[in-house]
């Protein structure tokens, strides 16, 4: 058998040839989509972890500083109490000195 290649069959092959073309391109569009999708995901997740590390670093950070105040803290209430004995001993010598110099000025006019 031979085929005859009319008119209305060069345009049906035509067609044939378009439409495998657009369903092609359609196809490798959208793998193409999903893998330009997935390197998007990916490039997220490394971004998250590059600000979840960071945020660590913070952390670890903001926690050291925190113990390091907390310890200024304590070393100044200590500081502090000292400061308060010394006051209540120095009142003490002072009321102490009073009295002696009491004592010197009635033993002198004696």
């Amino acid at each position: 058998m031979l085929a005859v290649v009319t008119e209305s069959t060069t345009i049906s092959i035509g067609l044939l040839i378009v439409i495998a073309g657009l369903v092609l391109n359609i196809i490798l569009n959208v793998t193409g989509r999903k893998r330009a999708d997935e390197a998007k995901h990916l490039e997220l997740e490394k971004n998250f972890v590059k600000l979840n590390v960071k945020l660590d670093s913070f952390t670890a950070s903001f926690v050291s500083l925190s113990k390091e105040l907390n310890r200024q803290a304590d070393r100044t209430e200590k500081i502090n109490d000292i400061t308060i004995k010394t006051d209540e001993r120095i009142k003490t010598l002072f009321s102490r000195l009073d009295d002696h110099e009491e004592r010197i000025t009635r033993l002198e006019g004696k």
